[in-house]
């Protein structure tokens, strides 16, 4: 736990640089590397091989995009692409479909387009801002709509994490 933890604080300090030196892939990075290790360190999922490959992918992928830097390529985003590295997160951490913007879309309070507009200007404010802070600022959302599908969300966390404690497959 100790590990994890360290690991985590400096994902997270990673984050916030990099949302101040405005580096987009970095701070992309550094936020889905935080979300895993968080997972991990609250017993959402358990640390596992795929898991563990997973972050020294993490570490791979920081190393290519300091290269990047180191090599004078210091723009918002740069040649790193992490779509795939981010579906691997996704597939192991069981949270395909449950994060906000695809139940937005499934409710139809959202398009696809607009999800895709939000996370762009996520990734431009380098993750200093939630996905619904966006969403509701520039009227793709209204508060109450935001707050519905939240609720929503926690719902089905609570019943994942029900399934997972039932099911040791899940661990």
């Amino acid at each position: 736990k100790e590990i994890i933890n360290e690991l985590f604080r400096c994902f997270h300090t990673i984050k916030g640089e990099c949302g101040f030196l405005r580096l987009a892939s970095f701070g992309e990075l550094a936020h889905n590397i935080e979300n895993l290790l968080d997972d991990i360190r609250n017993d959402k999922i358990k640390p596992s091989e795929e898991i563990i490959e997973i972050l020294l992918q993490g570490v791979d992928y920081s190393k290519s995009i300091i290269e990047e830097i180191k090599g004078g390529h210091v723009v918002l985003f740069n040649k790193v692409t992490l779509d795939s590295y981010n579906k691997s997160i996704s597939k192991a951490t069981g949270n395909n479909g449950k994060n906000i913007g695809d139940l937005l879309v499934r409710s139809g309070k959202l398009t696809e387009v607009d999800v895709v507009k939000i996370l762009q200007k996520q990734k431009e404010d380098v993750y200093t801002k939630k996905f619904g802070e966006i969403a509701v600022e520039n009227n793709y959302l209204n508060e109450s709509d935001l707050r519905e599908t939240l609720g929503m969300q926690r719902n089905i966390q609570k019943e994942a994490a029900g399934d997972a404690s039932s099911n040791p497959q899940k661990e």
